[in-house]
């Protein structure tokens, strides 16, 4: 049994994983399990596995992400959904690993020792702050110009600003909205 705990669980902060991000660092999925507030704006390229999928999901997910070297869990602040989403997903990869339900990764490395699962510090809303603020993240962040999501009301300063700037289109990965689809 897994000696992980939600309190335990290894943390990244936002720069590390925009570096990691900018290096084209192979082997990285971002899974951000928001539900309806994933559409305000989200890290562009993550999955979207909403909590309320994980129970049919995550036997899904643990297989199709066997092969990957770090999954990122986030949610909003990555206080509960994140990290109990994260803690889940290594429950499952350990129930199924133990049933020999995994099989071996590509590379024949050991999926316990070869996976690293950590959570996002700070969630999407640091992560956004930082891009917005500091513009580190901008060109990997997808944030709704019209309503910016922070869980707040939206930020009429940085409204005004991005529609003037850019007109309300794509610009450097930053959308006006979500794609068609997502």
């Amino acid at each position: 049994m897994s000696t992980a705990t939600v309190a335990n669980l290894p943390r990244i902060s936002g720069e590390k994983l925009a570096a990691l991000i900018r290096a084209k660092t192979p082997g990285i999925t971002i899974i951000d399990v928001r539900g309806n507030d994933y559409i305000g704006g989200h890290i562009l390229g993550c999955m979207n596995v909403p909590t309320s999928t994980h129970d049919h999901r995550m036997p899904e997910l643990v297989r199709t992400l066997r092969n990957q070297n770090t999954i990122v869990f986030h949610c909003a602040l990555s206080q509960q959904r994140g990290p109990s989403s994260a803690l889940r997903y290594l429950r499952e990869r350990e129930r199924m690993s133990a049933r020999g339900e995994l099989g071996i990764r590509e590379d024949g490395e050991d999926l316990e020792k070869a996976q690293r699962v950590v959570v996002l510090d700070g969630g999407f809303e640091k992560w956004q702050a930082a891009c917005v603020t500091t513009s580190i993240n901008t060109r990997y962040t997808k944030i709704c110009l019209l309503t910016v999501h922070t869980g707040m009301a939206p930020i009429p300063s940085l409204q005004k600003t991005t529609s003037k700037i850019f007109g309300m289109r794509t610009f450097e990965g930053v959308d006006s909205g979500p794609a068609i689809g997502e």
